[in-house]
């Protein structure tokens, strides 16, 4: 073998063997992003109960949003909302992150008319759709398909955290999505026998509150996030708030509430505290 060429597979076998660690390093850097729960194209809105939601840096249309979160991670999907609760989080946390916006969700009525679907598979067990017709403008409660074809989720159509069915036509505005992603289980010692767990008491006091001074005391033994709904007694949501690092005694102020009486939720983790208060003149 001459000089030259021995020379060359040198050179070559090297340029080869850089390129496979600068291909790896390439790799396992974006493979360290994806699992340290950070995107270039999204931004973090907040955690709740074991799940980390993001919000997209960029607008695109409903079916091109869905592509998009897949070419992040193929198991990831549109954000798929389950209850109340979580619709009223993302709801808040979207409106600090970035203002009021429309915002894409996962599901979808396009291959039935009238039979919405999560694209993730997970069950249609709640919905939040605007049921106020003096503000919706032309229709009826939503969903209402003025469009003839809004076969897509919106959120924040009205500015309220409630729903709308929504065209995808090629002329639209594009909207940002939203998605969701399983925060990583912390490192724990299997040895170490855990402490002991004494029974949650939580007690809201008082019940009967004025409305020039609405401070709704809570004394609990949590002390992780608690979210706070009040609903009146129509059953319509009337106040969405969070403790994030409760003490024993937690004063909450409420916003400016009609007169009347108030059914009350707290949660933390999977755990939950049920109470009515009335506000009086």
């Amino acid at each position: 073998m001459s000089r030259i060429k021995m020379v060359l597979m040198i050179y070559m076998w090297l340029f080869n063997k850089n390129f496979i660690c600068i291909l790896l390093l390439f790799v396992l850097g974006e493979c360290f992003s994806a699992f340290g729960q950070q995107f270039a194209s999204a931004t973090t809105i907040g955690d709740r109960l074991g799940y980390r939601y993001f919000i997209s840096n960029e607008e695109y249309s409903f079916w091109n949003a869905r592509a998009h979160v897949k070419s992040l991670d193929t198991s990831l999907d549109l954000l798929s909302i389950h209850d109340v609760n979580e619709n009223y989080f993302v709801y808040q946390k979207v409106i600090q992150e970035v203002g009021l916006a429309y915002c894409w969700l996962g599901a979808t009525d396009e291959f039935q008319e009238g039979n919405w679907v999560w694209l993730d598979g997970t069950p249609w067990d709640y919905e939040q759709w605007e049921t106020d017709s003096t503000i919706i403008t032309g229709g009826g409660p939503e969903p209402n398909n003025m469009g003839g074809n809004e076969h897509y989720l919106m959120l924040f159509y009205y500015g309220n955290g409630n729903w709308n069915d929504a065209t995808n036509n090629p002329g639209d505005q594009p909207f940002h999505y939203l998605f969701r992603v399983k925060k990583e289980a912390p490192v724990t010692d299997t040895n170490i026998t855990p402490p002991f767990n004494p029974t949650i008491k939580t007690e809201v006091y008082p019940t009967l509150l004025s409305k020039q001074n609405p401070i709704l005391y809570i004394q609990t033994s949590w002390t992780e996030l608690i979210e706070i709904t009040l609903f009146d007694s129509g059953g319509k949501l009337t106040y969405y708030g969070e403790l994030m690092a409760p003490g024993q005694l937690n004063e909450l102020r409420l916003p400016d509430l009609a007169s009347g009486q108030f059914n009350g939720r707290l949660i933390c983790k999977e755990e939950e505290y049920i109470f009515k208060i009335i506000i009086v003149n």
